[in-house]
């Protein structure tokens, strides 16, 4: 902003007095400079700055025609002279600041000339090398006469420690197949082993499959509950029945099944076992339990006297296969692994068991009915069972079931006497329950 500056040819002498100029309506000087001057009193008349400013009243805003730099609420501003003088200062600094780094450089650079100047008049001499000395030539020495070799006789071998026998390992009795299990049952008390040579599984007359429901026949124990399940699997699932048993070849056989856990029996593991072809004989060599099912080439089929066996051999005799003393009545978990639905038909009305059935045996499940015990029935209804020709406290396996006809076939894993378009009714009245396989 331009500054006020006092006119310096007037501040020499004090111009002479004139009569005051007469003042505006803004109350405003109107003479502007010379007005003003003529206002102050003589000790301020000097000219200076200071004395201008004041001169001024209130509300002058400019003198001769220069705008003056007046703060809102009172007199003009003094021009910074401090300011002034830090830039001349620093600008007194910046060249000084120059003038040395000039200074230095040059004086590097003569400094520089010096020393090429010097290397110039002053060379380096080159290095000599050092004289070296003649060689020596040493007389060559003459060859001593080699050492005639000691022989020395061949050391006696040291005699090798024989090896250490390996500890034997005791097999899994579950894997030995000569541990049979006990072959004894209250039927057949003094039953023993015999060899029974042959194949797993034989397509005989009137099979649908090797593996058929026709090859059981229980034999001299209480375990129809095992057969009947067995019969009931042949029907619908016999592939599953064969992947079960494995000819190892040397007259053994592994079979799987997916028994309980002994220390959690809610779970089951797919347990191997292994078994001969020996099977417990009464009677002149006759197979006491399971019977053997179609000849073939090979010999009779054994699938059904295997899968027996190792689990009689599991629970660790044929006795505890039984009934009632088995602890694992659900054959159908056995062979699968997966739990068997079960069903008293008391709780199913008719049709409830008729659609039931239906939807198993359309996806191919198989199903097993459980008879009455003859504790169950009075003497009227024992004789109505006996003559329908229904066997009391037995298993059977379902052949098949009509909706329409509402009657249901049922297989006796004896082998004989079945049952064949039995009405609904009937089966409620002398059958306690019904299984499901998965």
């Amino acid at each position: 902003m331009q500054q006020f500056q006092p006119d310096k040819k007037r501040s020499k002498a004090p111009p002479a007095p004139t009569p005051a100029a007469p003042t505006t309506a803004a109350g405003s000087s109107a003479g502007g400079y010379d007005a003003q001057r003529a206002a102050q009193s003589p000790d301020q008349a000097d000219g200076s700055y200071d004395s201008q400013r004041d001169a001024l009243r209130p509300g002058v805003t400019s003198v001769g025609g220069v705008t003056l730099d007046v703060a809102p609420d009172g007199p003009t501003h003094e021009p910074s002279r401090k300011k002034k003088k830090k830039k001349r200062n620093r600008r007194r600094r910046k060249r000084r600041a120059a003038a040395k780094k000039r200074a230095a450089a040059k004086r590097r650079a003569e400094a520089k000339k010096r020393r090429e100047q010097q290397l110039r008049n002053n060379p380096q001499p080159t290095p000599q090398p050092a004289p070296q000395p003649a060689p020596t030539i040493e007389p060559t020495p003459e060859p001593e006469p080699e050492p005639e070799p000691v022989v020395k006789p061949d050391p006696k071998p040291e005699p090798k420690p024989e090896p250490e026998p390996e500890p034997v390992v005791p097999l899994d009795p579950m894997m030995d197949p000569d541990v049979n299990p006990d072959p004894t049952n209250e039927y057949a008390p003094e039953a023993t082993y015999a060899e029974f040579s042959g194949t797993i599984a034989v397509k005989g007359e009137g099979d649908a499959h090797a593996i058929d429901a026709n090859d059981v026949k229980q034999g001299s124990i209480g375990n129809c509950y095992f057969v009947a399940q067995l019969a009931a699997m042949a029907m619908h699932k016999p592939d599953e029945i064969a992947d079960l048993i494995n000819d190892n070849g040397n007259g053994t056989y592994t079979v799987s099944l997916w028994l309980k856990d002994k220390k959690q029996p809610w779970r089951r593991t797919k347990t191997d076992i292994v078994v001969s072809s020996q099977f417990p004989t009464k009677g002149g060599g006759k197979a006491a339990y399971a019977k053997p099912g179609d000849k073939g080439s090979d010999g009779p089929e054994l699938w059904v006297m295997l899968i027996e066996k190792a689990f009689a051999k599991y629970t660790g005799n044929y006795e505890e296969t039984r009934g009632k003393k088995t602890k694992d009545g659900d054959v159908f978990a056995m062979m699968t692994g997966k739990t068997s639905g079960y069903k008293k038909l008391a709780t199913l009305s008719d049709d409830a068991l008729l659609r039931m059935l239906t939807a198993a045996v359309t996806e191919g499940n198989p199903i097993s009915f459980g008879a009455h015990s003859t504790r169950s029935l009075d003497e009227e209804g024992q004789k109505a069972a006996k003559e329908a020709g229904v066997v009391l406290n037995h298993a059977y396996a379902m052949q098949g079931v009509d909706a329409k006809k509402r009657t249901i076939s049922l297989y006796n894993p004896w082998g004989v006497r079945h049952l064949t378009d039995m009405d609904v009714g009937l089966i409620k009245r002398f059958y306690s329950n019904v299984k499901i396989g998965a």
